[in-house]
């Protein structure tokens, strides 16, 4: 259960990795314990400083002349949050934690 509180929004796959066991197992154990898949249903909020700190790297590798290739959205968000959580059933989502990609 610690490792659903702390990281609710991870694939079953990701807690299998850090127990050292099958996919199988956490969706058994996951079951067992009551908790179920949702949505989130949270909006993420624009934060000005990472905005400005987004701004910053962007003019730094201009200023290097590095080459800069935007994927799919990517030059939108440098944060990605998941859209579904893990908690327990008839209780709201716990909230998700925002995964960076720099």
């Amino acid at each position: 259960m610690a490792s659903v509180e702390y990281y609710p929004d991870a694939y079953q796959h990701e807690h299998a990795q850090r127990f050292h066991c099958s996919q199988t197992a956490i969706h058994k154990a996951l079951k067992k314990l009551g908790i179920s898949y949702k949505k989130t249903l949270r909006h993420p909020k624009a934060n000005q400083d990472d905005r400005e700190r987004f701004n910053e790297s962007i003019a730094k590798y201009q200023k290097e002349e590095t080459p800069i290739v935007y994927l799919d959205e990517s030059s939108f968000r440098s944060q990605w949050l998941h859209r579904y959580g893990w908690s327990e059933i008839f209780t709201k989502p716990l909230k998700n934690r925002e995964i960076s990609i720099f």
